[in-house]
């Protein structure tokens, strides 16, 4: 049995409180022997159950000290011969037995509940991932629908060096650039996207730096007769352009 299950598996609990049998007990003694973490939660166990015992213990009743001493006092053999101190001891301890039963199954659910809380934060995970791969399909086939359809053209951004791809549909207004050809940012600056109307420039938005993103869409602009990326050192962009890094010219 591995350390995880071992700690999940109740045995601590029933060797504590003295219910393991002889192949139960050899098992928790060599593992408390192996690991720390074991013998670590036998402590906490003991600690726990005999905070819980001392915090729950009753005294006896008013009435239960003269009942002992009637009975100390008859002479007769059926009589027990109790100290008050002893009958006090053994209420006791008798509660806290149960009350340690009692514990023992608390700890028992809590443990039962981290596990189950586990077991759904795993399946989350699962789901969140499942949910990313199917936006991740659903893009790329929109990528494939806008690549094939025969009115998107190609729209090219340069600079005296480089060339970032864009691909626009005027019909449908579709806009998305090719992340994975432009060229990196210069420094900690950031790439905003601009269209430009009636040469103004209309921001668009940031240019995205997740990792693992590598095309990003836009809604177009009518009437645009350019795009282009400007860089930024506000992460948020600007409501003009810093530095125009790439642009693009509409072809008619």
């Amino acid at each position: 049995m591995d350390l995880q299950s071992f700690l999940q598996s109740g045995l601590i609990e029933a060797y504590v409180l003295g219910q393991c049998s002889a192949a139960e007990r050899a098992e928790v003694e060599q593992m408390a022997a192996r690991y720390p973490e074991v013998r670590a939660e036998i402590a906490a166990v003991e600690q726990a159950l005999e905070q819980y015992a001392q915090s729950n213990a009753v005294p006896p009743p008013d009435w239960m000290k003269g009942r002992v001493l009637d009975l100390v006092g008859r002479d007769t053999p059926a009589a027990p011969t109790v100290r008050p101190g002893g009958l006090q001891r053994y209420l006791f301890w008798g509660l806290a037995a149960a009350s340690v039963a009692l514990l023992a199954a608390v700890i028992g659910l809590w443990r039962l509940n981290e596990t189950r809380n586990e077991q759904i934060a795993q399946l989350d995970r699962q789901a969140r991932e499942c949910l990313t791969r199917e936006m991740a399909a659903q893009k790329l086939q929109e990528q494939v629908a806008l690549l094939r359809d025969p009115q998107t053209k190609q729209l090219a951004l340069k600079d005296e060096l480089n060339t970032g791809l864009a691909y626009l549909n005027t019909a449908s207004c579709q806009l998305a650039v090719d992340l994975s050809t432009l060229p990196a940012p210069r420094g900690t600056t950031y790439y905003q996207f601009w269209a430009i109307v009636d040469g103004q420039p209309r921001s668009m938005g940031m240019i995205s730096r997740e990792t693992g993103v590598d095309w990003q869409t836009f809604a177009c602009v009518p009437g645009a007769a350019a795009y282009a990326i400007s860089e930024e050192n506000n992460p948020q962009g600007n409501a003009t352009p810093t530095t125009v890094r790439l642009v693009g010219a509409v072809e008619g």
